[in-house]
């Protein structure tokens, strides 16, 4: 009990802390522990191991409801990425080349990225 408390403290400072939000629910009952992690997935969308954790917690339902939030999170993730890649050729700081299959990759290289190049 003494555990949990310290641990919903700590949440309350630090609730970006995958691992204190992972400590917390295996100390939860079930009901608490989906409480928990669908705070914990409010508080770090990117951590899909709580998505999955929530996910497998809830009914057949609800477990569909969380996976298409993930998966719109990812996708909206993945746009953002693809708007930093064009940033980055746009300043011709990487070189993606399209192979002649529609679709398809032929070569992708990505140097290391330094702030001052963005």
């Amino acid at each position: 009990m003494r555990k949990q408390r310290v641990l919903r403290k700590a949440l309350e400072h630090v609730p970006s802390s995958v691992k204190l939000w992972k400590m917390a629910t295996e100390l939860a009952n079930s009901e608490d522990a989906r409480v928990l992690l669908a705070r914990a997935v409010e508080c770090c969308p990117q951590h899909t191991e709580l998505w999955l954790a929530l996910a497998r917690l809830e009914s057949y339902e609800n477990a569909r409801k969380v996976l298409n939030r993930v998966s719109l999170f990812l996708f909206l993730l993945l746009i953002g990425f693809c708007c930093l890649m064009q940033a980055a050729c746009k300043r011709h700081v990487c070189n993606i080349t399209l192979n002649s299959k529609p679709g398809t990759w032929d070569h992708v290289e990505v140097p290391r990225l330094k702030p001052h190049d963005l």
